[in-house]
């Protein structure tokens, strides 16, 4: 999957996959307020700058969830469906990783 923007990434992710994307594209773009999504690496990725914080790449049945700062970092999480996006977890993750990367 060839895609230059993220909104175009959600656009190509499988059927059943899109939710997932759309749900962890939501979480990131609201809990990271000074991080900007897009694409990096062939996937989209939230950074501060020039620096990663979060991100997600899909795969044939589950998006990985991926963090580079904080405490939790590569730490990743398979979600395959939007029932697995661990909402307190996940926001957790991010409000420890964001002040991080400034």
């Amino acid at each position: 999957m060839t895609t230059t923007t993220v909104d175009e990434y959600l656009t190509a992710l499988p059927e059943s996959l899109r939710p997932v994307g759309d749900a962890l594209c939501g979480l990131l773009d609201t809990t990271l307020a000074h991080a900007t999504g897009r694409m990096w690496h062939g996937h989209p990725v939230w950074m501060v700058g020039k620096t990663p914080v979060a991100g997600f790449k899909a795969y044939r049945r589950y998006v990985t969830f991926m963090v580079w700062r904080g405490p939790r970092v590569g730490e990743s999480v398979k979600v395959g469906s939007v029932g697995e996006v661990e909402l307190v977890a996940f926001t957790t993750w991010l409000a420890e990783a964001e002040p991080l990367a400034a």
